[in-house]
Formats: C-alpha cells, structure tokens, sequence
C-alpha cells in the first residue's frame, strides 16, 4: 500500500472520530437533558400536561414554566384510542418518555463507541478489512435490529403496566425500516469478513 494512500486513510479516519466523538458526547448531553425533563415533569402539576387526540396518534404536551411546550407523540399502537378521562395523561407523558429514554440513548451510546473503536482499528492497521471490524459492524446490526423488535413493544407494556391498566399489547409494534437497515449492516459485515479473509489470504503470498 503507497505512503499516499496510508496518510489519506489515517487522515479520514482522524476525521470520521472527530465526527463522531461530538456524536457521542451529544448523545451523553442529550441523555442528561431528558433525565433533567423527567424529573422537572415528575414535580409538576397535573394541569401542566394535555392530550389531544390525532387520526393514528395521540399528541401530548407539557408546558415548560408557562413559556413553551414540550410535546411528545404517542401512537395508538403504543396507547390505545381511549377517551382522555380513562387515563392521566402526566403519568402516560413521564412513562412514554422515560421508556423511549432508557430504550434509546443506551443502545445507540453503544452503537456510537462501536463505530468509534472501528475507525481507531482502521487508524491503527490502515485497513477497513479485518475480523475485529466486521465483528463490530455485526454487533451494530444485532442492536439496530434489537431495538427494531422490542423497543416500541417494551413501551407499550409499560404504558400498559403503569399507564391505562387496560390489557393492549401490539405484537406488530416493530419497526420495519429499523429491521432493514439492520439485516443491511449485517450483510455490509458479512462482506467486511470475507475482505478480511481476502486481505489475510493475499498477505500470506506476499
């Protein structure tokens, strides 16, 4: 491999951390801001939430100390279609919110340090192809594809749980373009090993 080509991927790849350290840490910020929300909405009156009801949605809305509004959308097959008087809307807020958290930022805090160790491994060996990436790249998939499957349906037991106390579980409640990207970055890691394969295969003839 020329010098030229070596200082090109080393400097992109600088690049691509830098990226995606300010990913990271706006990620942590982020997450310290929705705990910060959640404990604000946990000490505030009741008053200070409203629901409004859409054709597939519920919009629910906290006022912030009187001066703006932060609203959250719930779809049906999340909380069910119920007359607004069949549930508090405060406790369906803080629960909806406080489960998207918690299924969200930890998932994708992992994703984001995964991508962070594969361009320091393409730092360090000047190349995209080997096994520890394409093992990288395959735990990333097996997360996306986690989140996909379960995280609108573990909210929606707990609005079930903590929320109506009314039995709506939505089997179907899985994202079909999260799968996709998913199987697609697990097919991309399936390539990255057999390039590894192929780099390892020509090394050893050299």
């Amino acid at each position: 491999m020329s010098t030229d080509l070596l200082k090109q991927i080393r400097g992109k790849s600088r690049k691509m951390l830098l990226v995606i350290n300010v990913i990271k840490w706006g990620g942590v910020v982020l997450f310290i801001a929705a705990m910060g929300l959640l404990i604000w909405a946990s000490f505030s009156p009741a008053e200070a939430f409203v629901a409004e009801k859409g054709v597939a949605h519920w919009s629910v809305s906290a006022s912030i100390f009187g001066q703006g509004m932060f609203r959250a959308i719930i779809p049906f097959s999340i909380l069910q279609p119920l007359t607004i008087d069949m549930f508090q809307v405060k406790a369906a807020f803080i629960t909806f919110f406080l489960f998207r958290t918690l299924t969200f930022f930890p998932l994708f805090l992992y994703g984001v340090v995964q991508l962070q160790k594969i361009f320091y491994s393409i730092r360090e060996t000047n190349t995209p192809f080997s096994a520890e990436i394409a093992s990288r790249l395959r735990n990333i998939s097996y997360v996306i594809i986690l989140y996909a499957l379960i995280a609108d349906l573990f909210i929606n037991i707990a609005i079930t749980t903590f929320v109506t106390n009314i039995l709506y579980i939505d089997l179907l409640n899985v994202s079909i373009s999260g799968l996709t990207v998913g199987v697609l970055v697990l097919i991309i890691s399936h390539i990255f090993r057999y390039g590894s394969y192929l780099q390892d295969e020509f090394d050893t003839t050299l």
